[in-house]
């Protein structure tokens, strides 16, 4: 089980995030908490802190770092919600091809 609770951050472009959880099974249990932070839908970034605890064994402690980002390829992502400079848009998104040039020497 996790309970987290997300607040704004980074003046309003992310949000900071600490939470707690435990596990049980049958050799044991396991005690995690931490903060993740977030700055828009590509970047995020966390620390972790965990504890393990068994009978078979003395407690085991560690700690994560984690930072996950979204690059964008080729040029970069492209939006359908925004209008194109080189033309009027079609129904999918795409721009309509630039007409062909009249030919010349006409008959």
């Amino acid at each position: 089980a996790e309970a987290a609770y997300g607040a704004e951050a980074f003046r309003g472009r992310g949000a900071v995030t600490p939470f707690g959880g435990m596990a049980l099974s049958a050799h044991g249990r396991d005690w995690r908490g931490g903060v993740r932070w977030s700055l828009g839908p590509s970047m995020a970034f966390g620390i972790e802190g965990t504890r393990r605890e068994s009978a078979a064994a003395p407690a085991a402690h560690g700690v994560s770092l984690t930072f996950n980002a979204r690059l964008p390829l080729f040029g970069g992502e492209r939006s359908t919600n925004r209008l194109r400079e080189d033309g009027p848009q079609r129904p999918g998104g795409d721009a309509e091809p630039p007409a062909d040039p009249p030919a010349a020497g006409g008959s």
